[in-house]
C-alpha cells in the first residue's frame, strides 16, 4: 500500500519550550498558578499528562510556551524521542518540544502517538541530532523529519490495532512488577509480621549468621590479571538482586596472589562505601563464584543458613541500612562493619528459611515464564508497529 509521506512540520506547529529565571522564583503553591511540566510528571503518568507537581506565577508565562490538552510533546535531549500527550493545560521548560496538531480533521491522536514513539522514527531524529554522547533535537529537525500518513479512518484502524497490542505488552509488565514485589511480601509476612496476641520474634546479630569477606582491585597496569573469565563485581554491577555476570572479568592468576578474593556461589553481596549509599544499599545473591572490588562485602552463611533469606532481611530492612551510612574522610559515604555485624535479623529455624527459599523458588519461576511471555509481546508490537507503517497490516 502507498501512503503519502509528509514533513511533520506539515502536520504540527513545532516549537520549543523556555523557562522563566531564576525558576525559583516563579515556583508558587497558588492554586491558580500554571501547571510546570517536568520530566518526572510525564514518566509518572505514561502516555499522558494530566498534571503536575509544580506551578509558576501567571507572570513567569511570557517567558515559558503554554500547551494545552492534545499538544504533542517530546523530550529533546537523552531519552529524546518519546511522545506525551497533554490532558490539561501548562508550560514547558527548555528541555520539551510542543507538536501542535495543525488540523483536526487530518490526523488521528492515537495514530500520531504511535508513529512519534516508534523505533523507526526515533532512528530518524538520531540520524539528525547532532552530538555523540548526549544528542538533542531542535525543532528544525522535528519538523524535516518525514511520517507516514495514510487516511484518517486508515489511522484510527492502525491505531485501534497498536492500542491492543500496547495494552498487552502493559499488563505483562504490570504483572512482572507484580511478582517484583512478591519475595518482600513473603518475607514480611513469614518473618515480620506480628499478629494482636503474638510474641515479638526474636532476633540475632547479623554477625553470628555469616562471616564477612572484603574485596579488593587487582592491579589494573596488570594485563595478566584482566580480561579473564571471573566476574569482578563492583556496585555498578549490582542492579539486581541476582548476580551472574559482570561489566569486568579477572583471570584465575589475579586471584592467587591474595588481590582479589573468590567468593560464591550462594552468597549474600553488599554494597558498604560509595555515593551510591546516599540513597541506596544494593544487596544481591551470588548465583556464580566471582571477585569483588573493595566497596563491596561478602556475606558467607554458616552452615544452616541461607543466603537468600540474609539478603531478603537486608532488603526488609532498606531504610534502617540507610540511616547507619555515615561520612568517612573525605566525605566518602560508608557503612562501618562493625555496625553492619550488629544488624538485626529475625530468628528462624533451618526449617522456616527452608519453606521461604522454596516459596521464592516459585515466584522465580513464575517471574521466568511471565518474562517470555512479555519479550513475545515486545516482539509482537515491534512487528506489528513495522508492517503498520510500512503500510502491510
Amino acid at each position: 500500500m502507498s501512503w503519502q509521506s509528509v514533513p511533520l512540520g506539515e502536520v504540527f506547529e513545532i516549537a520549543r519550550g523556555g523557562s522563566p529565571r531564576p525558576i525559583d522564583k516563579f515556583i508558587t503553591d497558588d492554586p491558580d498558578g500554571l501547571n510546570w511540566v517536568k520530566i518526572g510528571d510525564a514518566t509518572a503518568s505514561g502516555k499522558y499528562i494530566l498534571s503536575t507537581k509544580e506551578k509558576i506565577r501567571k507572570e513567569g508565562l511570557s517567558k515559558t510556551r503554554a500547551v494545552e490538552p492534545g499538544d504533542f510533546l517530546l523530550t529533546n535531549s537523552m531519552s529524546f524521542g518519546r511522545p506525551y500527550i497533554m490532558g490539561t493545560h501548562g508550560c514547558i521548560h527548555d528541555g520539551w518540544l510542543v507538536l501542535k496538531p495543525r488540523r483536526d480533521d487530518t490526523v488521528s491522536q492515537d495514530y500520531m502517538y504511535h508513529v512519534l514513539g516508534s523505533d523507526e522514527i526515533k532512528a530518524r531524529f538520531a540520524s539528525r541530532a547532532p552530538g555523540s554522547t548526549v544528542k538533542n533535537l531542535n525543532s528544525a529537525m522535528v519538523a524535516e523529519t518525514s511520517i507516514p500518513l495514510p487516511p484518517l479512518e486508515e489511522q484510527r484502524r492502525i491505531a485501534g490495532i497498536l492500542d491492543a497490542a500496547d495494552a498487552l505488552r502493559r499488563r505483562r509488565r504490570e504483572a512482572l512488577a507484580l511478582l517484583d514485589t512478591l519475595p518482600g511480601a513473603i518475607f514480611a509476612e513469614m518473618f515480620l509480621s506480628s499478629r494482636p496476641g503474638d510474641p515479638e520474634r526474636p532476633t540475632q546479630p547479623l554477625g553470628d549468621l555469616v562471616n564477612a569477606v572484603s574485596g579488593s582491585t587487582p592491579s589494573k597496569s596488570n594485563k595478566a590479571f584482566w580480561n579473564g573469565d571471573i566476574p569482578w563485581i563492583s556496585p555498578k554491577d549490582m542492579k539486581t538482586d541476582d548476580l551472574d555476570r559482570a561489566i569486568l572479568n579477572i583471570t584465575q592468576e589475579a586471584t592467587k596472589t591474595g588481590k582479589a578474593k573468590l567468593v560464591g556461589p550462594d552468597v549474600t553481596l553488599i554494597v558498604i562505601r560509595g555515593m551510591i549509599l546516599a540513597h541506596s544499599v544494593p544487596v544481591c545473591d551470588l548465583r556464580v563464584p566471582a571477585s569483588f572490588n573493595q566497596d563491596v562485602k561478602a556475606l558467607v552463611p554458616r552452615k544452616g543458613i541461607s543466603n537468600i533469606f540474609i539478603s531478603a532481611a537486608l532488603r526488609a530492612s532498606k531504610n534502617r541500612l540507610l540511616s547507619m551510612v555515615s561520612n568517612a574522610a573525605h566525605g566518602t559515604k560508608r557503612i562501618e562493619m562493625g555496625d553492619l555485624m550488629k544488624f538485626p535479623i529475625p530468628f528462624a529455624t533451618e526449617a522456616e528459611q527452608e519453606i521461604f527459599v522454596d516459596a521464592i523458588a516459585a515466584v522465580a519461576a513464575q517471574r521466568a515464564r511471565f518474562e517470555g511471555a512479555s519479550h513475545d509481546g515486545e516482539t509482537l508490537f515491534a512487528s506489528l508497529q513495522s508492517r503498520a507503517f510500512a503500510g502491510e497490516l
